[in-house]
């Protein structure tokens, strides 16, 4: 039928005006017919030539009768395309004594306002007077925030919203002679929505919220704060955010968030709560505000100290997000001790956004905190892959004095690599003055063991002139007693690279070693020469009982640019270990491969139930949305996803069903027309991620943005409508 593909609306576009008259009463006749589909299918046509279509309007609008709810959602969305010129039907429709009809037509209402809010001016002859129009429109929609049945009130509240400024003047007559709370809920609701614009209700919600308690004190502040009142003027911000209602504090403190710089002293007295949950929402909506909310950055600080980790990971994300400067870093780097990995992450993050200024900072906290030569992390059972992150490794290692100081000093110096961008040599990065060169190569040439490795390292990292003097040191390390230095001074010969060739020989001997050792070596000829025989030792590692090898193996081999399809059978198992960073590195280089990766989906799947981390959820879903259609095995669990009350998984469960395809657009369809609605808003951005693929569900999401009960719920159906053919409408505000 002409109309429903974006190719044949370009080109009735181009028809002279008598043809497409023509056309369009050919497609009117279907909305005559007795079948629903075919209704809709006219429906939807005509909705993409509102042009011509509003010669149809009585017609289309009398379906909103209709007892079938496809037929009504259709004739609604063409009423809403129709515009201007079917809101006479529709505020006529407010009347009727059938409900749905009534909450059909103030859906179409609110849908029209927002698309006429977003439009440029129309310069067309005879186009409705909207201000006209609202003032009709008002007058029938305040009685129904009234009616018994809520879905009419939710209906007619998104219409009020949606009309803005011409509703406030009746919404504060109905507000003034609410009787029940509930009505009183609902009009300072649509007043805070309609934010700046309803300013002249300010005198009687100021009256009111010193009159008032519980939810309507809240939603009465709340309407203040959008309206743009003065902070300071408004009686009981102080009192609902450092009150008991969790609910309420958290609505309040999201309004003033909006307001930016002017709600930082709000915020940073409810730092001081005694409420863990006040605390760290005050943290994170400081961050919400960002750069203006600088001045908190004191107090945030000092909360990195606190005792509840959600607090001190909401207060490390904000100051991240605020952007602190040089004056915090110290104590930043301190608070780094923390033993949960998120807050480290934050901080530093954090302290990367400070730059050089950092860097001596860094040096400094360094030196105070030196490394114990005689420590060895292997036998404290501290040592973790180098690929690991050292706040990762931090969080899991035994929590000694030992231990936890050797991996502080781990993350100083990757956050110092970190902002030096690895490029580092010598004075200009490190600050490795003349004497202090001279005393790394005497210590180098005069002491032994741990001393002159720690001497080897400092030349070959910051000082590339001093390699001819290291190399015979690092090869004669290869023989050590102590089996942690032998393994530095093979990651070291691997570290310079092509000019430690001379060190070949003495490598290739350490290959009859223990696998540890193989593998270090196999990477440092990897680094040395290219050598094809590192990636086979590797992957054959892969095969250890040893975890760390396991790991160690899996960065090395990324780092090579090795496909993971070439070592697919390993990844396979490792997928099935019981260790956590095994399971995530090899997630991760399935991610990252190119080649076929269908044979891991029964361990893929499998992961998909592993409770223990949404991580590794979230990575299996996305290496099986990647596999296309061959993964349509995966279907019925992921489908089981959407239905999930955890927002996350059901965004990962639609990511890898548009990675899926075509194969699930029945089951999403089912989903998108269940009774779950967040289950349907997931299937929807499933089918919008697809695009053409999912036509088919064009009749369906048709219906469920009829249904939907607010613009924010049903902007996400209407995005996947655009996404999927994007002529069938402009985009609408939320």
């Amino acid at each position: 039928m002409m109309g429903l593909k974006a190719n044949a609306f370009n080109k009735f576009r181009e028809l002279p005006e008598k043809k497409r008259k023509k056309i369009a009463d050919e497609i009117a006749e279907g909305i005559k017919h007795h079948d629903p589909d075919a209704k809709c299918k006219a429906l939807y046509a005509l909705a993409k030539i509102p042009a011509e279509s509003k010669a149809y309007v009585v017609e289309i609008a009398d379906l909103l009768r209709e007892v079938n709810p496809r037929v009504k959602s259709c004739a609604s969305h063409a009423l809403v395309s129709i515009s201007g010129h079917a809101v006479p039907l529709l505020i006529s429709s407010l009347e009727s004594s059938e409900s749905t009809e009534k909450v059909y037509a103030a859906r179409s209402l609110a849908i029209i306002w927002h698309k006429r809010t977003d439009s440029p001016p129309s310069t067309e002859s005879g186009r409705p007077n909207f201000d006209e129009l609202a003032e009709h429109a008002v007058s029938n929609l305040i009685p129904l925030l009234r009616d018994p049945d809520q879905e009419v009130s939710k209906a007619a509240s998104e219409a009020l919203i949606a009309i803005g400024v011409p509703s406030v003047h009746a919404v504060r007559e109905f507000l003034a002679t609410a009787m029940d709370a509930d009505g009183k809920l609902r009009a300072l609701r649509i007043l805070g929505r309609i934010g700046p614009g309803s300013k002249e209700a300010i005198p009687d919600l100021l009256q009111l919220a010193s009159a008032s308690e519980g939810s309507v004190n809240a939603e009465t502040i709340i309407a203040l704060i959008n309206a743009g009142h003065k902070l300071t003027d408004i009686n009981g911000i102080r009192a609902v955010i450092s009150g008991g209602n969790p609910d309420a504090r958290r609505m309040v403190a999201a309004a003033l968030a909006k307001r930016g710089r002017e709600s930082v002293p709000y915020f940073v007295e409810m730092l001081k709560s005694e409420a863990p949950g006040a605390r760290s929402q005050a943290a994170g909506f400081l961050g919400f505000v960002g750069a203006p909310a600088r001045t908190a950055i004191p107090q945030l600080v000092a909360t990195l100290g606190d005792i509840d980790a959600s607090v001190r990971r909401q207060a490390s994300a904000a100051i991240n997000s605020i952007g602190p400067d040089e004056n915090v870093v110290s104590a930043l780097l301190e608070a780094m001790r923390d033993n949960d990995y998120q807050v480290v992450f934050d901080l530093e993050a954090s302290i990367k956004k400070v730059g050089a200024p950092a860097i001596p900072i860094i040096l400094d906290a360094i030196k105070k905190n030196p490394a114990d030569v005689k420590f060895n992390p292997l036998a404290a059972g501290c040592s973790h892959a180098v690929s690991v992150h050292p706040a990762f490794a931090q969080s899991m290692v035994p929590k000694t004095r030992e231990c936890l100081g050797y991996w502080y000093l781990r993350i100083l110096q990757h956050v110092l690599g970190e902002l030096q961008g690895g490029n580092l040599s010598g004075e200009q990065v490190q600050g490795l003055s003349k004497e202090e060169l001279e005393r790394q190569e005497n210590i180098l040439h005069n002491l032994s063991g741990t001393p002159q490795l720690f001497a080897a390292k400092n030349l070959v990292r910051y000082s590339p002139d001093s390699f001819p003097k290291v190399l015979p040191v690092l090869i004669e390390f290869l023989d050590s007693d102590n089996y942690s230095i032998r393994l530095e001074a093979i990651e070291l010969l691997g570290e310079i690279g092509p000019t430690a060739e001379i060190a070949i020989p003495a490598l290739n001997r350490k290959l009859r070693g223990d696998q540890t050792t193989k593998v270090y070596v196999a990477f440092a000829l990897w680094k040395i020469k290219k050598s094809r025989m590192a990636v086979s030792i590797l992957i054959s590692s892969l095969e250890s009982n040893e975890d760390d090898i396991k790991l160690y193996s899996m960065a090395k081999l990324e780092e090579m640019g090795v496909d993971a399809c070439k070592f697919l059978p390993q990844i396979r198992k490792m997928l099935q270990s019981g260790n956590y960073l095994v399971k995530t590195r090899a997630l991760k280089s399935l991610t990252g491969a190119k080649g076929n990766t269908e044979k891991a989906l029964p361990e893929l799947i499998e992961l998909l139930n592993y409770g223990k981390d949404t991580g590794i959820q979230e990575a299996a879903a996305k290496v099986i949305g990647s596999i296309g259609a061959n993964a349509r095995i995966a279907i019925p669990l992921l489908i089981e996803g959407l239905n999930s009350k955890y927002w996350n998984e059901i965004e990962r469960s639609a990511s890898a069903l548009a990675g899926i395809g075509r194969p699930a657009v029945p089951d999403l369809i089912t989903v998108l027309l269940g009774d779950k609605e967040d289950a349907s808003r997931g299937a929807a951005i499933a089918l919008g991620k697809m695009g053409p693929l999912a036509t088919d569900a064009i009749p369906a999401l048709i219906e469920i943005i009829g249904k939907s009960e607010s613009s924010a719920k049903r902007g996400t159906f209407e995005r996947a409508l655009r996404q999927i053919d994007p002529v069938v409408m402009p985009k609408t505000r939320r």
